[in-house]
């Protein structure tokens, strides 16, 4: 009769119960790694609850099975869990306390070397026993196998004890260290490692109480590790997110973080905040406001619940530091058990605010923001340097209401088309008024930024091109000289020249002297043009700084520089004027001078006062109403002995001053030119 393939006995339902809680715990690892994605850690906690549950079910077997055969080769596999269970524990041991770095498959591949020849010892031990003897030892009607292990066997079981006992220290050490709120957790983890060091001692020393030495609770020590390791998966969620984040995340981070217990003492801080407080370990247990007194009103602001921030400045040994600073309530179960200060360094965003900031407030070019409806929301304070306005006296008004009259429609143009075409930048000049009331040139560059959330407006950017637009002018005026003086070298002055060529021609033939004095008054003739072009060419410039003048002193010195011949002076104003002293000596040198030239012999020349300016007058034949529009004309003379240029000097000399000239009749029927100053009180 054959012997039977099963035998009961009280230990086989512990082995299978813990291998399914193994079985469990590895299920829901992969489970888990499958929908958030397979860690070192993950891995070689899979790989222990599966070597653990191999070898819980060996064993039952091994227990459960009076046939010799079938106990050999539970054994077997029984090793297999076996070496597997204390080789996966090391790894996880490793993942978990930070050092997954040393968990590659060439580590494994090493560590599994010595386990994998120990397992194929003992699934062939039948064959060599080279491991271990087996000989029956029955226990009542339960048949067990009584091993004699020979020394081989202690060099893998010193190999595997070693490889868990390692990796218990790993956690046990990591429990002790970790930070008070990862303590519990950590601690089920070092604590569950342990049950099956102690159970494995058990078994070797055969000092099991009230159990046949025969039993070996190892591998359901394994599975009250799976439960200790469930415990911190279903309570700490370890696998989502393991303890060891704080090294590899907190301890990473760029802000610094503080933790204060109930008395605002500092109990935890990660390597940036040690690096804003310049200080050591040694700051743990002081009171936050001796280490950082610049908090010590954020925190006393701060109220259980809630959330305050500030931005403060720390002075290094390097330099001024500025952060965020934001406190935020700790709690458990509904109480406070301290407080998060959280440090955000911002320098470096500081720093580039204050440059553009100095950018901006040093710019020449003006900023403006307006709103859709063309109100003022911002202006930079350049605005200041250029038209002596402070930026907050126009923001909320209509910047429409500043441009010139005849600016406007140019303006609102330029303004309508950035509001209905966000990609057009469209650019346009126009006049705005500086704090004495002048009128100052812009060009600006117009551009929608309504949907930039920094911004939210139609920006404005203005450059004063006043300046240039004055130099523009001077050139063209330049210009029109050149055009003017072209005029005369082609034309005026080569009809004196022809004069003279031909009187000289007719010395030459008849060699009578005659000829000379009209040669002679050629010659003159050509010399006063050129010299008047000169003087146009040099008074048609701006003056610099006017200075204040005797308009009596200035008229009574010009007359003493003009050929009068029997002509009287009349200076009726002891006036002053404010003018350049050499251009206004010229300007009533060529007044005088025309007078005479157009007058009779006996000519009186008034120099009188006028509301807005001062005139001079004659009582000679006058100019007619009909000519007086043209008599400032370039070139234009109604005698023959005249250059045209006289009166184009007088008005080029005005214009310098930014001054009018008028013609008109004096009560006597001569001529009177009117000179109206820009400023009527600059003449008193």
């Amino acid at each position: 009769m054959s012997s039977p393939l099963f035998q009961f006995t009280p230990y086989t339902v512990p082995f299978i119960v813990g291998a399914a809680v193994l079985l469990t715990l590895a299920g829901y690892s992969i489970r888990l790694g499958r929908a958030n994605g397979f860690d070192k850690t993950l891995l070689a906690f899979t790989a222990t609850m599966a070597s653990s549950a191999l070898w819980s079910l060996a064993r039952a077997i091994q227990l459960s099975t009076p046939a010799i055969e079938l106990k050999q080769a539970a054994l077997g596999v029984l090793y297999l869990g076996y070496f597997g269970a204390a080789i996966g524990l090391l790894c996880f041991a490793l993942a978990f306390t930070g050092r997954k770095h040393l968990v590659t498959r060439k580590t494994v591949l090493l560590l599994s070397i010595v386990p994998l020849i120990g397992t194929a010892l003992a699934s062939t031990n039948w064959y060599h026993g080279l491991l271990w003897t087996l000989e029956p030892d029955p226990v009542g009607d339960i048949l067990y196998i009584d091993r004699s292990f020979q020394p081989l066997f202690l060099v893998f079981f010193l190999y595997n004890s070693a490889s868990s006992i390692f990796a218990t220290m790993m956690l046990v050490k990591y429990s002790f260290t970790s930070k008070e709120l990862y303590r519990r957790q950590t601690l089920a983890v070092s604590l569950g490692a342990l049950f099956p060091i102690v159970a494995g001692i058990l078994y070797v020393l055969e000092a099991y109480p009230l159990l046949p030495r025969q039993v070996d609770l190892t591998p359901i020590a394994f599975a009250i590790t799976g439960l200790c390791f469930g415990y911190a998966i279903f309570k700490f969620r370890f696998l989502d997110i393991v303890p060891i984040a704080r090294d590899s995340v907190v301890e990473n981070m760029r802000d610094g973080y503080v933790v204060l217990d109930t008395a605002d003492r500092i109990v935890d801080l990660n390597p940036a905040a040690h690096t804003i407080f310049q200080r050591g370990d040694e700051i743990i247990g002081d009171h936050v406001d001796t280490v950082l007194p610049a908090v010590e009103s954020l925190v006393a602001e701060h109220e259980h619940g809630s959330h305050v921030q500030t931005e403060l400045t720390v002075t290094t040994d390097d330099d001024d530091r500025f952060l965020i600073a934001t406190v935020s309530t700790l709690s458990k179960d509904e109480n406070r058990i301290g407080r998060l200060l959280t440090l955000r360094d911002v320098t470096d965003r500081h720093a580039v605010q204050k440059r553009y900031q100095e950018l901006i407030e040093n710019a020449t070019d003006i900023i403006f923001v307006l709103n859709p409806d063309g109100t003022v929301t911002f202006a930079s304070p350049s605005i200041t340097r250029l038209f002596g306005v402070s930026p907050e006296s126009i923001v909320g008004e209509d910047a429409f209401e500043y441009i010139h009259d005849e600016d406007t429609q140019a303006a609102r143009e330029a303004f309508d088309r950035a509001l209905c075409n966000p990609d057009a930048q469209p650019r346009v000049e126009y006049r705005l008024p500086d704090a004495a009331g002048e009128w100052r040139v812009v060009d600006v560059v117009v551009r929608n930024l309504v949907e930039n959330s920094y911004v939210e407006g139609i920006v404005l950017n203005a450059r004063d091109i006043t300046e240039r637009k004055e130099r523009e002018r001077e050139l063209q005026r330049t210009n029109d000289q050149l055009e003017q003086f072209a005029s005369v070298i082609s034309h005026d002055l080569r009809n004196p020249l022809n004069v003279a060529s031909g009187h000289l021609e007719v010395v030459r033939e008849t060699g009578s002297t005659d000829s000379l004095d009209e040669i002679e008054h050629s010659l003159d003739r050509m010399e006063t043009m050129i010299e008047d072009v000169l003087t146009l060419a040099r008074q048609g410039k701006s003056i610099g700084e006017p200075e204040r003048l005797s308009l009596e002193t200035v008229a009574r010195d010009a007359w003493v520089h003009v050929d009068t011949r029997d002509a009287e002076l009349v200076v009726d104003t002891d006036r002053t004027v404010d003018g350049d002293p050499d251009r206004l000596l010229h300007l009533f040198e060529n007044l005088f001078r025309n007078a005479i030239e157009h007058g009779d012999g006996d000519l009186t020349v008034t120099v009188s006062l006028e509301d807005d300016g001062f005139a001079i007058a004659d009582d000679g034949p006058g100019i007619p109403e009909t000519q007086r529009e043209s008599v400032f004309d370039f070139g234009y003379t109604t005698t023959d002995s005249g250059t045209g240029f006289g009166l184009a000097i007088v008005a080029q000399i005005a214009d310098a001053h930014g001054w009018d000239v008028s013609v008109g009749e004096s009560e006597s029927g001569g001529a009177r030119i009117s000179v109206t100053v820009s400023d009527p009180l600059a003449v008193n």
